[in-house]
């Protein structure tokens, strides 16, 4: 049987270099609409998939805030060079908005804990 894996973590934490590694490891799939995140842990669809007998674990992508601010001016970098694809530009501001609303996972919350080191 198949297995849904929801990645969760702050902006700029290393989800999706971490969603590539689960795909060549496992041979899997990604399905990563970024703008449906929000979305997807606001209906709880862990626990819709986990209540109707889908395979499915949480894994929280982890980053101390020395390498998010270092995973930022990369990305930043990307986008100002117009190499960021769908990316956008984070300003002090808007990394602040971001952080203020962000909640970080206690560990009843999620399975897998992925500590992104540099």
């Amino acid at each position: 049987m198949g297995k849904v894996i929801l990645v969760c973590g702050k902006i700029c934490s290393g989800k999706s270099y971490y969603s590539k590694q689960l795909k060549d490891s496992l041979n899997a799939v990604i399905i990563s609409p970024d703008e449906a995140t929000f979305e997807l842990i606001n209906n709880e669809q862990g626990e819709y998939y986990k209540n109707n007998g889908v395979n499915c674990e949480i894994h929280y992508v982890c980053v101390d805030d020395e390498t998010w601010r270092q995973n930022i001016a990369e990305r930043n970098k990307k986008v100002l060079d117009g190499n960021g694809g769908s990316d956008f530009y984070l300003d002090e501001g808007l990394m602040k908005k971001l952080e203020s609303k962000w909640e970080e996972p206690t560990e009843d919350e999620y399975d897998v804990i992925y500590k992104v080191e540099r």
